[in-house]
């Protein structure tokens, strides 16, 4: 599975190619000797394939099926749930309970656990840990740094131990580590967030937490798991103060003319994407285009990959600006000095969005198959932007984009936001809902 396709025809090749292969490796699981299996042999990743634009779900289920059978025969006295004596304790196992993406959305759900009577136990799994890890332990009723010397067959018993009532994964599929473990059965009920917005494939997991607005109508049918939906965010999001702005100059980007962001990781990139920003650009003579170059690795590839629809339409490839990484402020500061964000296909932005919303920079968007490529739809509609022509199928944005450009809807965009962007944020209906769920789960209704 390529780390960053070349086109959609690779895409399909490689997953045609994947899937084949997964079904040969159950073929060959009666053979696979079990006797000095380790959780960590089973730490593969399958992380990319959620940014292809595909339904996940048939590769999810076969790959989450091997794993629960052969981790059924290798650690039968898993399989069952450990005796739960703790009927309010809730379990938050992760190795994102720092200052990330994942730590900014669902680190408010301890709170809200205190708060409602809950006993939160919050457990990082190591290496990484800084001064937000140790915060959140503070505010959870126990932190568990997990050195990850200890092994991961230590961290089950560990958990197993806690004889919880609940097990909720933020996320499950970025971590490698972590991933098998979801074959397992660690609490009495176990749960996933949407972290990473995708299907795990797992029959072993009692629910999936996600934002309602943000599904498609079918949205049961792209998931191995039962949906349990939150109205809003979900989340009481942990928004970052906003800088002073600074010059274009000070940042490095050129004056007077449009600035187009596009400020996903490349991995994120869709090869779909590479046309839509290139007729952007023919759209928009004047226009740059901001791309950050935040892995070294993918720069090159991506850039011959955007180089073939820039030269398909005679686009001078040095419109194209590259910025390296830098800390959030500086981030938010060039969020705030760009005049539109180009939001990716099939996978949107979310916090990247969130950031770009915050900072008065207008999100345009198309509306994916998938929730992960929904987000920022949600988040433009909840903002009464959709009206606005800011939502729209990625093949018109090179029609719309010269009048959005223009001052006067960039004005009223800004205005949109100014007036909503406090309803977008206000988590009250989400803390219910999402409080109302861990009752049941706690409860074992569910």
């Amino acid at each position: 599975m390529p780390l960053l396709p070349d086109s959609a025809a690779q895409i399909a090749a490689c997953r045609a190619t994947s899937f084949e292969a997964l079904h040969g490796l159950r073929d060959r699981l009666p053979n696979v000797d079990v006797a000095d299996l380790r959780l960590q042999d089973l730490a593969w990743s399958n992380f990319y394939l959620a940014y292809h634009g595909e339904d996940d779900l048939p590769m999810q289920r076969a790959y989450a099926q091997w794993l629960q059978d052969v981790a059924a025969r290798a650690w039968p006295r898993w399989q069952e749930a450990p005796q739960c004596t703790h009927p309010r304790r809730v379990v938050l196992l992760s190795s994102f309970w720092r200052d990330c993406t994942v730590g900014a959305y669902f680190a408010g759900w301890i709170d809200w656990l205190r708060d409602a009577g809950f006993e939160v136990l919050v457990y990082q799994l190591g290496p990484q840990r800084d001064g937000v890890t140790e915060q959140w332990f503070a505010r959870a009723s126990r932190g568990v740094f997990w050195d990850e010397s200890l092994g991961m067959e230590a961290l089950v018993e560990a958990i197993r131990g806690e004889q919880a009532a609940l097990l909720i994964y933020p996320e499950l599929g970025m971590d490698t580590r972590i991933f098998p473990l979801a074959a397992l059965r660690l609490a009495r009920r176990q749960v996933v967030a949407w972290g990473h917005p995708v299907t795990t494939g797992f029959t072993s997991l009692d629910g999936y937490f996600t934002c309602a607005e943000m599904e498609p109508e079918n949205a049961d049918m792209h998931y191995s798991e039962r949906l349990l939906g939150l109205p809003g965010l979900g989340v009481a999001y942990s928004r970052p103060p906003i800088p002073a702005a600074a010059t274009r100059e000070s940042l490095g980007l050129p004056e007077a003319v449009p600035l187009l962001l596009m400020p996903q990781s490349l991995f994120k990139v869709h090869p779909e994407m590479d046309d839509v920003m290139a007729d952007a650009l023919v759209a928009c003579p004047q226009a740059r285009l901001i791309l950050f170059d935040l892995l070294p690795r993918f720069r090159q590839p991506f850039e011959r990959r955007l180089h073939r629809s820039l030269s398909r339409c005679e686009v001078d490839p040095s419109r194209v600006i590259w910025l390296p990484g830098c800390d959030r402020a500086r981030y938010l500061q060039i969020n705030m000095a760009c005049d539109v964000m180009l939001d990716s296909l099939h996978f949107s932005g979310g916090n990247t969005s969130l950031d770009a919303l915050q900072a008065g920079l207008p999100v345009l968007s198309a509306e994916g198959r998938f929730m992960r490529g929904r987000q920022t739809a949600a988040m433009l509609r909840r903002l009464g932007l959709d009206s606005h022509g800011w939502l729209a199928p990625s093949d018109t944005w090179a029609e719309r984009l010269p009048e959005l450009l223009q001052p006067d809807c960039l004005r009223v965009a800004r205005g949109q936001l100014g007036l909503h962007l406090d309803d977008l944020f206000n988590a009250e209906s989400a803390r219910r809902a999402w409080l109302n769920w861990i009752e049941l789960l706690c409860e074992d209704c569910v």
